[in-house]
């Protein structure tokens, strides 16, 4: 049993709610140290005893590492706290029996997806399942028998499990003849090789649609959803009994997870048969999908809290990186990621999923998930012979998103925490406490040049020019060791707010003549396969450090920002891709040094970029057109300035701040 020390409570800053609906009330503390540096996490039991509360603390986490607690901090602020998450579950499953109680006998209705899950995040799908109780999937004729006390049930079908396409069935009528149960079998053609007498997946939906007459109903999937498709309405039929095939999930090896209870829970419900067959048959109309839905539900609402955030975190993943690469969208899906969160459940040591290895457990499914991609298997999570990446996921476009996913692995925390929130300011105090990172260095620049670069616009004429820039040079060199391009970038900067223009042209030029769209970070969509393929597996993988072009940051208020983009920073820091900064600083070393031609070369080619960049970043493409935006209002053309500003604000994701600030003084007298 784990002990609190004694410590002063009026250092620290508390959090404490309580989660009731057992006999003991498990209740959670949170303790973080007020200088932000330690978070303990506990976890503590309450036995009432003749009016005596005794109290057992069965978890304690210290010392959360900064990085980690930065991570949970954003991960609650969008998932929410555990109580949040129960909340959530409670009502689904109140509301479910109110109208299982009050409504018809002929369905019972069961809240599946994302919402009934406990997570509310953004996109987040509520889907329905209406399980028609008057019919019942059994194994075997004979199990006909130990449903004649349901007087309610007027259909029977025999599943008949197809070993060829592992996770589907076919369904088999049964009829009374002569006062006995029997099945219309064609005996003429082998086992399942003849759809004639099996019950049709397709006749199915057709007659469920027929039931909405006054909805704009359309098929998606299995399901019934409508004209918008934010509601999923899914009928489906129930066996008591699972499949044969998924016999051995029951009793196979596993650590700690599931516990003995919640497996007893799933084989005593059973499964769900829902009108839908394999993705890779045209005629797939006799075979229907076994649902493990009921079953999925139970395991996700036994998760500890560290389990939600983990499943949090691959679904922003998912939403907010690998769904913004054109290429690979819609390869991934959150069902594929909850599996993996599944097999890495049972299969390590249940303390693993501690809040202290959040991250940790998250890059544990990620390489599962890489695993598969690799081979192109993904095995369900019940039926591993079924293969989930079938029809999806081949040898033909595995190679791209096999990419993606060690680009965000090889990023690590400071990569996924800065492509997931990268607008927060906290993030780049946490990580320079903590690394040797670009992150650090870039916080020393700005403090050295907020204290020089306010009062020595012009470091040419100062006499401590020599002794100051050598010291800047050693910054960026460092800088530049970790990430040529943005080096060389912030280095431009610099030059450029110190007003030596010329010696700022001949450094961007050289930042963009080692610019490439295959060498940036995730959190891109990357519209050409053939550059992207061509660095990862015809060069080699992974990139080193040096090759990894991150998006260039310019911190709230940073001395390094052009005096024309300072309401771009005014509030917060500002993202940018290094090739739109680089030609957004030629234009204005040319605006600055008079040379017209010149400039409306640099603004035609910074336009151009523009339309045709092959790179498209959900966290700066606003920024992107609002600074171009900015060069065509310097320029005097007010119209394109006005175009570029109103499309910034139409973005989706992430808006710039100052793009509607821009617009209100445009026209400004």
């Amino acid at each position: 049993m784990n002990k609190i020390d004694n410590m002063n409570i009026n250092n620290f800053d508390v959090s404490y709610f309580s989660i009731t609906g057992h006999s003991n009330a498990m209740n959670v503390m949170i303790v973080r140290d007020k200088s932000r540096k330690i978070m303990l996490y506990v976890r503590m039991k309450f036995y009432v005893f003749n009016t005596f509360v005794i109290m057992f603390v069965i978890d304690d986490l210290r010392c959360i590492d900064q990085k980690e607690n930065y991570l949970y901090e954003n991960l609650v602020q969008i998932v929410g706290t555990e109580l949040d998450i129960r909340k959530r579950q409670r009502l689904f499953i109140i509301q479910d029996g109110l109208i299982n109680t009050t409504g018809s006998n002929e369905c019972t209705q069961i809240s599946s997806g994302s919402l009934a899950e406990g997570l509310n995040l953004p996109g987040s799908d509520l889907d329905i399942m209406n399980v028609i109780n008057y019919k019942k999937v059994i194994p075997n004729v004979k199990d006909i028998s130990k449903q004649t006390n349901n007087t309610n049930i007027a259909e029977f079908y025999v599943m008949e499990t197809d070993f060829v396409h592992p996770g589907f069935s076919r369904l088999l009528p049964v009829e009374i003849r002569n006062g006995a149960y029997v099945t219309d079998t064609c005996y003429n053609c082998p086992s399942g090789s003849c759809d004639k007498g099996y019950l049709s997946s397709k006749r199915f939906l057709d007659h469920a649609m027929r039931m909405f007459p006054n909805m704009k109903a359309c098929v998606h999937g299995p399901c019934i959803s409508d004209e918008d498709q934010t509601l999923d309405l899914a009928f489906c039929m129930r066996s008591n009994l699972i499949p044969s095939n998924a016999i051995p999930w029951e009793s196979r090896h596993r650590c700690q997870w599931p516990p003995n209870l919640v497996i007893n829970r799933i084989i005593n419900y059973g499964c769900l048969f829902v009108p839908i067959g394999p993705k890779i048959l045209s005629n797939n109309e006799s075979l229907w999908r076994v649902s493990f839905s009921v079953a999925e539900q139970i395991l996700v609402h036994s998760f500890n809290f560290t389990q939600f955030l983990c499943y949090g975190l691959l679904k922003l993943t998912l939403k907010r990186i690998i769904n913004t690469i054109d290429e690979v969208k819609d390869l991934v899906c959150s069902y594929f990621l909850k599996t993996a969160l599944f097999w890495v459940s049972e299969e390590v040591d249940i303390e693993t999923f501690h809040l202290s290895k959040t991250y940790y457990c998250f890059s544990l499914c990620l390489k599962k998930i890489i695993s598969w991609v690799n081979t192109c298997n993904c095995p369900n999570y019940f039926i591993p012979e079924h293969n989930m990446f079938l029809g999806k996921i081949d040898k033909s476009n595995n190679t791209i998103l096999l990419s993606v996913l060690e680009s965000i692995l090889c990023g690590g925390i400071d990569g996924l925490l800065h492509n997931l929130f990268p607008l927060d300011n906290t993030y780049n105090g946490v990580v320079s406490a903590t690394s040797k990172s670009p992150f650090l260095l870039h916080v020393l620049l700005n403090v050295l040049l907020f204290r020089t670069v306010p009062y020595n616009k012009d470091m040419t004429t100062n006499g401590n020019t020599y002794h100051i820039q050598k010291l800047y040079l050693a910054l960026f060199q460092c800088i530049m060791r970790e990430d040529t391009v943005t080096g060389w970038l912030l280095y431009a900067s610099f030059y450029y707010v110190t007003r030596q223009f010329k010696v700022a042209l001949k450094i961007t030029d050289y930042a963009l003549s080692n610019w490439s769209t295959f060498l940036m970070m995730t959190d891109t969509r990357i519209r050409n396969n053939l550059y992207r393929n061509k660095h990862y597996y015809t060069v080699h993988f992974p990139m080193t450090l040096q090759e990894r072009v991150m998006n260039f940051h310019y911190e709230q208020r940073s001395p390094l920002i052009p005096e024309e983009l300072q309401l771009e920073v005014e509030f917060r820091d500002m993202a940018i891709l290094p090739n739109i900064m680089c030609h957004c600083l030629t234009f204005l070393c040319y605006h600055h040094l008079g040379e017209l031609s010149n400039r409306r070369h640099a603004l035609r080619v910074f336009y151009l970029a523009m339309k045709n960049n092959k790179i498209r970043s959900v966290n700066t493409l606003s920024n992107a057109i609002t600074i171009l935006g900015v060069c065509f209002e310097i320029s005097g053309d007010k119209d394109m300035a006005y175009q570029c500003y109103d499309e910034a604000l139409q973005c989706d994701e992430y808006v710039c701040p100052s793009a509607e600030t821009r617009i209100s003084k445009l026209f400004e007298i």
